[in-house]
C-alpha cells in the first residue's frame, strides 16, 4: 500500500467522481497490528526465519561447548524458559520441530469480576492458569463459542476473557471447554463458573388520576409490571399481597409534627390497581406505594444483596378546574433546534415543541403523539415543552397529532391538535469507496457502496477526472442498482447499501 501511494505522487494526479445527487466521498484507511508470540521464536538460532534441524545442530554444538551461541540467542535456546540451557531444551526443540510437543494447562482458579450482572452486561472472567512452556494462548472456547483471551500485564499467570451475559435472567453456567494455542494446538479443559443474571426491576406504569367532583373522590389507577418475577413474595406478607399503599393528608401541622394523619391504606397487587379515596377540595394529600422485590435467585455461593423496594410517591388534590391550555405547536430539526422547520427526511427524528399552562404546580410529564407515548421536557423559565418523536416512513404531507398529555400527578387532558409537516426522500450517498490500480493491465478496480434508502437514483455514473477536472474516462453503473446487489453487512455504514465491484479501463491513467 505504501509503495502504491508513493508511486501515485510521481504520476498524473486524478480524482474519482461519482455522479449522483449530492454524493459524498468517504475513503477509509485500515491499519493492521501484528502480534508475535515469544514461544513462536523459541529455537530460532541462526536468523534464517525458520526453526529446523539447522537450529538443532547449533544447540548441540553449544551444549558440548564446541561453538557457543551468541548472547542474543540464549533466550531462544531456553525452550522451557527455566533460565538454563540443557539437554531438556534440545529434546523440546526436536519435539517442537516434529510437532510432537505435549502441552498442558493447569487452571488453579476462575473468578468473575461481577457475579450479579444486569442483562446484556459485559463481564470479565479471570483465569489463574499455567500453560506449558509459557506459550501464548490464541483463543478460549466457552460453551462452544470462541473468545479472545488476554494475558494480564502485571501477572503473567492471569488471563482475562470478556463476554456478554445476554438478555435472559437467572443463573448462567459458563463451561470452559478448551484453549487454542498460538500454534493452533488445542488443550481440553473441563472448568466452569456461574453468575446470576439479575431480573429486571418491577415498575409502576400508566399512573392516572381522575376526579369525581360530585362524589368528592379521587381515582388513582396504575399497573405494577413484574416481567421477571422479581416481586419478593417472601417479604410481601399475605395481608398486603404484593405490596401496600398509604394515603395521608398534608398540612402544616402534620409536616411539623411526628403524627401522621392516615386517610386510607391497603394492599396492591401485580397488574392493574384502582384506588378510590374521599377527599376535600383545596386540601393536599400524599400517596405512597411500596412493593418489595429481589432481583437474584439466592442460589450462588458468592454473597450479594439485590433486594429492594419499588416506591411511588405522589401528591394528590381535588381540583375542579385546571384551566389547562396547550397551543403554538412547532417543529424543529435535531441539528437546528433554534430554527423552525416543517420539512424533514424520511425516518428523520423530529423535535416537537408547544406551549402549555395550568393553574396548579404540576408540570406536564408525557404526551401521546401519533399513538406513541413520549416523555416531555420543560424549558427553563418558560412554558415551552419539547420532545423527540419518531420520523415518518413515507414521503409527502403528514400530520403530527398530539392526542393526550399527562401532568405529574397523573391527570390526563385530551388535546387532539395537529401540526402538518412535509416529508421528503433521503439524498443518496457514497457510503464507502476503495480502488486498486493495476498498472500492468492498465485498469483500475473499484469497490463502491451506494446508500440510496429511498431509491431516488435514476442514473449512476462513475467518472475519472484529472486535477483540472477534465474527464479521463467514465462508466455507467445504473444496472447495479438492483435489490439483488443490496449488501446485508452488519457494519452500520454499509448496511443496506448497493454493492458495486467494477473496473475502469483507460490508457491515459497510467
Amino acid at each position: 500500500m505504501k509503495k502504491h501511494l508513493k508511486n501515485n505522487k510521481s504520476k498524473l494526479k486524478y480524482i474519482f467522481r461519482i455522479s449522483i445527487i449530492s454524493a459524498l466521498l468517504l475513503i477509509v484507511f485500515l491499519g493492521v497490528i501484528y502480534a508475535v508470540s515469544n514461544f513462536s521464536t523459541k529455537g530460532e538460532l541462526n536468523d534464517d526465519g525458520e526453526i529446523n534441524y539447522a537450529d538443532v545442530s547449533l544447540l548441540q554444538l553449544h551444549l558440548i561447548h564446541l561453538k557457543e551461541l551468541p548472547e542474543d540467542k540464549l533466550e531462544n535456546a531456553d525452550i522451557n524458559s527455566d533460565g538454563e540451557i540443557t539437554i531438556t531444551d534440545l529434546n523440546l526443540l526436536i519435539k517442537k520441530i516434529e510437532k510432537t510437543l505435549e502441552y498442558e494447562a493447569t487452571v488453579r482458579n476462575i473468578e468473575a469480576n461481577n457475579y450479579y450482572p444486569n442483562k446484556n452486561e459485559e463481564i470479565t472472567l479471570n483465569l489463574d492458569m499455567d500453560v506449558s512452556y509459557n506459550i501464548e494462548i490464541k483463543t478460549i472456547t466457552i460453551d462452544g463459542k470462541e473468545y479472545e483471551i488476554v494475558r494480564n500485564e502485571q501477572n503473567q499467570n492471569l488471563y482475562e476473557v470478556k463476554l456478554n451475559v445476554g438478555d435472559t435472567q437467572g443463573v448462567k453456567e459458563y463451561k470452559i471447554e478448551k484453549i487454542t494455542l498460538i500454534n493452533e494446538q488445542e488443550i481440553k479443559l473441563n472448568k466452569s463458573v456461574k453468575v446470576d443474571v439479575l431480573k429486571s426491576q418491577p415498575r409502576i406504569e400508566n399512573w392516572t388520576l381522575t376526579e369525581d367532583l360530585e362524589k368528592s373522590e379521587l381515582n388513582i389507577s396504575f399497573d405494577i409490571v413484574d416481567s421477571d418475577g422479581a416481586v419478593n413474595t417472601e417479604i410481601a406478607s399475605e395481608t398486603i399481597m404484593n405490596g401496600e399503599y398509604v394515603i395521608i393528608e398534608k398540612n402544616e401541622e402534620t409536616e411539623n409534627s411526628e403524627e401522621t394523619n392516615y386517610i386510607q391504606q391497603g394492599a396492591v397487587k401485580l397488574g392493574t390497581n384502582n384506588i378510590n379515596v374521599k377527599v376535600e377540595e383545596n386540601k393536599k394529600y400524599q400517596i405512597l406505594v411500596e412493593v418489595p422485590y429481589n432481583l437474584d435467585t439466592g442460589t450462588l455461593e458468592q454473597e450479594g444483596d439485590n433486594s429492594g423496594r419499588l416506591k411511588k410517591d405522589e401528591e394528590l388534590a381535588l381540583i375542579k378546574d385546571y384551566h389547562f391550555q396547550l397551543s403554538n405547536i412547532k417543529t424543529y430539526k435535531e441539528d437546528k433546534e433554534d430554527t423552525i422547520s416543517e420539512e424533514f427526511n424520511v425516518d428523520e427524528h423530529i423535535i416537537v415543541k408547544f406551549e402549555s399552562t395550568n393553574v396548579t404546580e404540576y408540570l406536564l410529564q408525557s404526551a401521546i403523539i401519533n399513538g406513541k407515548k413520549y416523555e416531555l421536557t420543560k424549558e427553563e423559565d418558560s412554558n415551552i415543552y419539547s420532545t423527540f418523536i419518531d420520523g415518518f416512513d413515507s414521503a409527502g404531507n403528514n400530520n403530527i397529532k398530539i392526542e393526550k398529555v399527562t401532568l405529574g400527578n397523573g391527570k390526563e387532558f385530551e388535546v387532539n391538535q395537529d401540526k402538518q409537516v412535509k416529508i421528503i426522500k433521503n439524498t443518496p450517498t457514497v457510503a464507502r469507496f476503495r480502488s486498486h490500480e493495476n498498472t500492468a493491465e492498465k485498469n483500475m478496480d473499484m469497490l463502491i457502496f451506494i446508500k440510496d434508502k429511498d431509491k431516488t437514483i435514476t442514473n449512476l455514473t462513475v467518472k475519472l477526472v484529472d486535477e483540472n477536472n477534465n474527464e479521463i474516462t467514465s462508466k455507467d453503473l445504473t444496472e447495479y442498482l438492483k435489490d439483488e446487489n443490496l449488501n446485508d453487512s452488519e457494519e452500520e455504514d454499509i448496511k443496506n447499501t448497493y454493492y458495486i465491484n467494477t473496473r475502469l479501463y483507460s490508457r491515459r491513467i497510467f
